[in-house]
């Protein structure tokens, strides 16, 4: 009998619980045949889930400069005593660890998750824009260099795959479980009468937006809030809301249990603001609330528009009174809101993470 492949998935930034790395990736692959290996480091100490084993280095997480004059070279010993198959790194700051994997002559994947190119230009604290402009040439040359040295890119969207030149490269856009979704999906008429936002809440992300606007929304529905709030003062400034006291807020919850509640939910949400990394990236929420049958209220992006036409409403954001205005419009026109059902229901199988975890497999294939 062939033994199974051992992948390893490595990351200092990432919480172990992580959607993409360990309930897509790492959980997917158990799956289907692999051994897989996650190192993380968030001194919550070493465990096997979901068939995964999890080492744990010790937390560097809250500290840059521990990361990375410490951190590194930890997770540098530990992952070469595994002597996997192949390496499958997820953050930038890695890129160096890649490169002294690739000289032990290991198969090593850098999987890119967001622009970063993109995301120093928007970063005021950094500086002038003058020096962000040349901070972002600098690390775009720089990871270009690196990635190409290892043996595959993965990233989330076509338009970052396609930023870099590895000859072997694929997008794994962050498409829900389906499977897992619809197990727990409620039928229309037994839904509760909650609007629902998954995901970090923060002020671009619309949350403030959607507290205030429940001032304007029938009477009788809840807005629920699944995740935890950028910052206390953030949160203070919500909890100042009048619409507030319509708010149900559960914190951060494991996979499983958020699944269980916003598949039982009416509408969702996901209004975010114009920022120029929001308009062309993909919201892994809207595909979930996809998957369990619930129209959403989003942002008129054109990005967005072809995978969530007919199946949500699409509205100008950071307006408390625009998001009022579209839930109250699918509240109370039920005909539109059963056929908008329908149709995510209908559209959530061409975005599966079941069929992404397909592509992952055949990626490692054809690297080993």
């Amino acid at each position: 009998m062939n033994t199974p492949l051992h992948i390893c998935h490595l990351t200092t930034v990432h919480p172990r619980n992580d959607v993409r790395i360990f309930f897509k990736e790492c959980t997917s692959l158990t799956k289907l045949g692999f051994t897989i290996t996650l190192i993380v480091a968030d001194g919550k100490g070493d465990e096997v889930k979901n068939n995964v084993q999890i080492i744990d280095i010790g937390n560097y997480r809250l500290t840059r400069l521990k990361r990375l004059l410490k951190g590194r070279k930890t997770l540098f010993k530990k992952a070469i005593a595994l002597n996997a198959d192949l390496y499958h790194f997820h953050d930038p700051e890695l890129l160096p660890i890649g490169l002294k994997l690739k000289k032990k002559s290991k198969k090593v994947v850098y999987d890119c998750h967001e622009d970063v190119c993109k995301q120093i230009l928007y970063k005021s604290w950094l500086g002038p824009l003058v020096f962000r402009k040349l901070l972002s040439s600098f690390y775009s040359s720089y990871e270009k260099r690196i990635s190409n040295k290892m043996d595959g890119v993965i990233s989330v969207i076509d338009e970052i795959t396609n930023q870099f030149e590895n000859e072997k490269r694929v997008t794994l856009k962050n498409y829900p479980n389906i499977t897992e979704i619809e197990c727990q999906k409620i039928p229309i008429n037994k839904r509760k009468k909650q609007i629902v936002y998954i995901g970090s809440l923060t002020k671009v992300r619309g949350i403030l937006d959607y507290i205030n606007a429940m001032t304007q929304v029938t009477n009788g529905y809840k807005l629920l809030l699944i995740g935890s709030f950028s910052s206390a003062d953030f949160h203070q400034e919500c909890m100042k809301s009048k619409g507030w006291e319509r708010v149900i807020h559960v914190g951060f919850q494991p996979m499983d249990k958020a699944i269980a509640l916003f598949a039982n939910s009416f509408i969702g949400l996901s209004v975010l603001h114009p920022e120029k990394n929001y308009l062309t990236s993909l919201p892994t929420k809207g595909f979930e609330y996809m998957a369990a049958g619930i129209p959403t209220v989003m942002s008129d992006f054109e990005y967005w528009r072809p995978y969530f036409e007919n199946c949500a409403v699409f509205i100008t954001p950071k307006s408390p009174k625009n998001i009022a205005t579209a839930i109250n419009h699918l509240i109370n026109s039920h005909e539109l809101y059963e056929e908008m059902s329908k149709k995510c229901e209908a559209k959530a199988n061409s975005y599966s993470w079941e069929s992404e975890a397909q592509k992952l497999k055949k990626f490692y294939f054809s690297i080993l």
